[in-house]
């Protein structure tokens, strides 16, 4: 007799992903990992964080089954080495699992032809949250490499993001650097507008800077931008015009070989179809690590610092002129 069998180890990797998003989106979003730094009983975190104590015993036992909490004797605690990724990832997770329900929302719509794409500014809005995280987690990581960096943020200089999209990098600027004056470029006009409306920045609508800002700046950051435009060297040679000679350039960009070791192929290509769905919107360039360095020195730039990233955020190089 000959028994059959299929191999399910690919589709159970899938379930298990799926149904693993649900228990991170609960844990993050009820603050349940935070509450968790010190051994808990389910009862206890229920009766501290006002929850039905079988739900909670239940997302207890779930993320203990993930390897997200580690249990003994009835207490369940945050494992220590994931501490800083479950929270600093909130944003992330929260900004997904809403983007894939617009996506899924509008899909035959889409994939039929009887809807068109939404306009840029609704995704940069459905991703709120998680670009709000990663520009956090930039200004940190880039004071941290190069705390000369520091001394331009909390001057009284002149700041320019290009690619502003809604402000949000803009907004984070004027919170915690009030003295800069920030000026922001964005070739969305819907986009441009919300983010003068929310910062009181200087925007101007286009891709390229060129001349249209008299003076030069203190600081330039291009944050997932390089991507979407039509001539990236012409975009940093601009950049490198109008960079004062003490000051920085940070770009924020993924490398196509960097992906495998931070997100593999198959989550690239998988962002890239929901992104799509809503925005229609092909990114344009794509380029390894050693490309990205070439077109840098092409331009006059000088790399400071690489920063790595964790999986929810993006890498990026702190830059000067050329010396």
């Amino acid at each position: 007799m000959t028994t059959k069998t299929t191999d399910t180890s690919h589709p159970s990797t899938l379930w298990r992903g799926f149904w693993g998003i649900q228990v991170l989106h609960a844990g993050q979003s009820l603050g349940l990992f935070d509450a968790l730094h010190t051994p808990r009983t389910p009862a206890d975190l229920a009766q501290e964080r006002g929850l039905e104590p079988r739900y909670a015993e239940l997302w207890c036992e779930s993320a203990e089954a993930y390897d997200m909490l580690q249990e003994s004797d009835g207490h369940y605690q945050t494992r220590p080495e994931y501490a800083d990724w479950l929270h600093d990832s909130r944003g992330f997770t929260y900004t997904h699992l809403h983007l894939s329900r617009r996506a899924n929302e509008t899909l035959e719509a889409v994939f039929g032809g009887r809807a068109l794409p939404e306009p840029q500014i609704s995704l940069r809005l459905l991703l709120q949250e998680n670009l709000q995280a990663n520009y956090r987690w930039l200004y940190r990581e880039v004071v941290a490499a190069v705390p000369e960096v520091e001394k331009k943020l909390t001057g009284s200089g002149r700041a320019l993001e290009v690619g502003c999209g809604a402000g949000f990098g803009l907004s984070y600027l004027r919170s915690y650097y009030p003295n800069l004056e920030l000026f922001g470029l964005e070739d969305d006009y819907e986009c441009a507008q919300e983010a003068e409306r929310t910062t009181k920045a200087v925007i101007h609508v286009g891709e390229f800077p060129g001349p249209r800002f008299g003076r030069g700046f203190d600081l330039i950051i291009c944050f997932r931008t390089l991507s979407a435009i039509s001539d990236p060297a012409k975009l940093l040679a601009d950049c490198a015009e109008l960079l004062e000679r003490d000051g920085f350039f940070i770009l924020g960009s993924e490398t196509s070989d960097d992906n495998d070791a931070r997100k593999s192929g198959a989550r690239v290509q998988g962002e890239r179809l929901a992104y799509n769905i809503l925005a229609g919107d092909h990114l344009k360039n794509s380029f390894t690590g050693d490309e990205l360095k070439k077109i840098l020195a092409q331009a006059g730039f000088e790399i400071q610092a690489e920063i790595s990233a964790p999986d929810w955020a993006t890498p990026a190089l702190v830059c000067t002129h050329k010396t």
